[in-house]
């Protein structure tokens, strides 16, 4: 990945490198007023979340509107910070809420009518945030201090001799996707159902736990177990107070989160989860889309430009979709040549070349509920100028558009265009318009570095005599090694000035025994990156 795409990333998504290694425990801070559907939400609900900075502050007893043309409903958060409305008639609401003379609100929520599934949303408030005046209530008896596992020993898998086996027969919790206290169960307890769409529980279903003992902390993934015929798993033994979880259960060949929750400190916590298997079909795939937070990265590279999709693929359904032995493909922009996927990526993407000038992203298998990420970074050639056509096989929702700011750089089709400074970098922030499915993203960008032919050819030739000349003086008394980095170095810039000069060729007109255009851009893109990893080291 190009050096300014790598720090426009963490910018872009506001986060950390340690947290980009963490992706299981989000900031919450960068979700705060993003309606999110959540299959384990009933149809008709919508979950506002009050949070004082992270998940291990809830903001409790506190007044939610949530406000359409047609009224305003009321509800209170509770312990966990939530505040659920049940009921909801089909519309479009803002949940809004206040403390401290702080105003939060939340981005339109779209409720549907059954199937689709309900709405979670969190608004977060800044850590320092006072809590609000509450009046002084009697004293309340102290709650017993929780169990904790035995020093010099880790959290078992196994349930442990206080846990009554009648307990864990006791019957689950709603799949409403909250974390519920269970008397029946020791503190640091927790038992997590898994059930299907008739609510009857399913054995043999992998779950993971995943643990950060604090904000700062680095997250445990926790060895995985298989649910039991009555659908549970139980983890004893485990840190209450600030400790965070999330869990994930493996079934139809992808893995399905929960929410990042807290244990109760009182008491034993249950979860049920309830696993949807995938949809198919023309209808289950014209709901995808392309959401608003996907970015389009342009880095400047003479007359090339290193274009670095971020895009997130959402699926609003509660269950995941299923595309087929074809796959879901995402057509690049027209005349994208040597595309590479990002390290790390879902295992389940690939890139197709086989026709030349048409290359697309692949997903092969379940595309989970939610929003999946992919990115891909690709070449495009300009001469000063380039008309960025990108077609759309699935809706476009408004994209951001990211390029480092020239005197004579232009751009045409982006509003809302914003300057920003960032680590040395001068960047543009712009908004392209989206698309339905069958249309087209356009864009055109004037005003980029271009030299002529000639200028080239001439400038070239003089830079590689001023180097021979250099490496000529600079040879003797010059270490072996540091001779072997020169020589190489200096190959690399031929070989690097002679590909130029066949593209140069190729814009003429190609000629007998031409070597294809996208052949030739392979290998040039393969020299620049051997060049920046020679200057890095």
């Amino acid at each position: 990945m190009p050096k300014l795409a790598t720090l426009l990333l963490l910018v872009l998504l506001g986060v950390a490198p340690r947290v980009l290694a963490q992706p299981m425990m989000p900031d919450p801070a960068q979700m705060s007023g993003i309606p999110r559907p959540d299959p384990a939400v009933p149809s008709g609900t919508v979950t506002v979340r009050l949070l004082r900075g992270a998940f291990s502050n809830p903001i409790v007893d506190q007044e939610v509107t949530l406000t359409s043309p047609a009224g305003t409903l009321k509800a209170r958060s509770d312990a966990a910070g939530r505040a659920t409305f049940s009921g909801v008639p089909v519309g479009v609401y803002e949940a809004r809420t206040e403390l401290a003379g702080i105003a939060k609100s939340s981005q339109p929520i779209q409720v549907a009518a059954a199937p689709a599934p309900g709405i979670r949303v969190m608004l977060v408030f800044p850590k320092d945030t006072p809590a609000a005046a509450t009046s002084p209530s009697p004293a309340a008896p102290s709650p017993p201090a929780p169990s904790a596992p035995v020093a010099g020993t880790s959290p078992s898998l196994a349930v442990p001799s206080a846990v009554a086996p009648s307990a864990l027969a006791s019957p689950p919790p709603p799949a409403d996707g909250q974390v519920h206290p269970d008397a029946a169960l020791p503190a640091g307890t927790l038992r997590i159902v898994v059930v299907d769409e008739g609510s009857k529980p399913l054995s043999g279903v992998p779950v993971t736990l995943y643990r950060r003992a604090g904000a700062e902390a680095q997250v445990e993934k926790l060895p995985a177990q298989n649910t039991g015929e009555g659908g549970a798993v139980v983890w004893a033994g485990m840190p209450t107070g600030p400790a965070e979880y999330l869990v994930t259960i493996a079934r139809f060949g992808f893995e399905q989160p929960t929410e990042p929750f807290h244990l109760d400190a009182t008491a034993g916590s249950a979860l049920t989860v309830m696993s949807r298997p995938p949809v198919t079909g023309e209808e289950a795939r014209r709901k995808l889309s392309l959401a608003s937070n996907s970015h389009l990265i342009f880095d400047l590279h003479e007359d090339m430009l290193q274009v670095t999709e971020m895009l997130r693929i959402n699926n609003p359904m509660p269950q995941a979709y299923e595309p087929g032995p074809e796959g879901l493909r995402i057509p690049l922009a027209e005349g994208a040549v040597a595309p590479q996927l990002a390290p790390g990526g879902p295992s389940t993407l690939s890139i197709d070349q086989s026709s030349p000038g048409n290359v697309s992203l692949v997903w092969k298998g379940p595309l989970p509920p939610g929003e999946s990420m992919v990115q891909v970074g690709f070449m495009l050639r300009h001469t000063g100028e380039l008309t960025f056509r990108q077609p759309a096989s699935i809706q476009v929702q408004d994209l951001r558009v990211v390029i480092e700011k020239r005197p004579e750089l232009k751009l045409d089709g982006v509003t809302d265009i914003q300057e920003r400074k960032w680590q040395g970098h001068d960047l543009l922030f712009g908004q392209l318009a989206g698309t339905s499915e069958g249309g087209q993203l356009t864009l055109t960008i004037t005003g980029l570095p271009s030299e002529q032919r000639a200028t080239r050819l001439i400038g070239g030739a003089v830079a590689l005599l001023i180097l021979l000349g250099f490496l000529y003086l600079s040879w003797q008394g010059k270490p072996d090694e540091e001779r072997a980095v020169l020589t190489a170095r200096r190959q690399l810039l031929a070989k690097r000035d002679k590909l130029l000069g066949e593209l140069l060729d190729l814009e003429d007109g190609p000629s007998r025994g031409a070597r294809p255009r996208e052949q030739v851009m392979t290998e040039l893109t393969t020299i620049y990156r051997q060049l920046d990893e020679a200057d890095a080291s």
